[in-house]
């Protein structure tokens, strides 16, 4: 099913060559991998795009303004929003709350939480609860 959806064949091209720690800084790191950055081809292939956070007409709670500009809070890795390092982790840890707005159809994470809250509740180790896949009968 979600694997029939989601084919990310340009995804490994993104990360900097010289990062051979998944923990390092890397300047190609996407930032706001979410389901509203995602292009679908005619034959369902699926992009990540990146606008800059340009984002007209977008619920402006879900992102925090920072001296260094705006952060997605509720699709940013804790040590990106402790220590403001984009790597190729943190674009992981975004692709899983994508993965969660898709199996969610659409729900906003830490829904009914300020960004506030899922700051704090992040950093102290709150994770995203798991989402049944199987299908009722």
């Amino acid at each position: 099913m979600i694997h029939k959806f989601l084919i990310f064949s340009s995804y490994s091209s993104l990360s900097s060559p010289s990062s051979s720690s998944p923990s390092s800084s890397s300047s190609s790191s996407l930032t706001d991998v979410a389901t509203r950055n995602v292009l679908l081809s005619s034959d369902l292939r699926a992009k990540i795009s990146d606008f800059g956070l340009s984002r007209e007409g977008v619920e402006d709670s879900l992102y925090y303004q920072s001296r260094g500009g705006k952060m997605p809070i509720r699709w940013t890795a804790p040590e990106a929003l402790e220590h403001h390092r984009f790597s190729t982790a943190s674009d992981i840890w975004a692709f899983g709350v994508m993965l969660y707005e898709i199996w969610t159809k659409a729900e906003t994470p830490y829904h009914g939480w300020t960004n506030q809250r899922v700051w704090v509740e992040v950093i102290a180790g709150f994770r995203l609860p798991k989402v049944c896949l199987a299908e009722k009968k």
